[in-house]
């Protein structure tokens, strides 16, 4: 039978792998910001 650390060490992914899946995250959550920011700034304002 397996022990919790080698079940670790077994089902790690590639470090390339977690990167990728953060700059994902990442890139959704600036898309969603840019979705709630869209709202501060009307069409035809100064600032847009």
């Amino acid at each position: 039978m397996r022990t919790a650390m080698s079940l670790l060490r077994h089902y790690r992914f590639r470090p390339s792998l977690v990167v990728l899946h953060w700059l994902t995250l990442a890139l959704l959550a600036a898309v969603y910001a840019t979705m709630e920011l869209r709202g501060l700034f009307p069409r035809g304002s100064v600032p847009r």
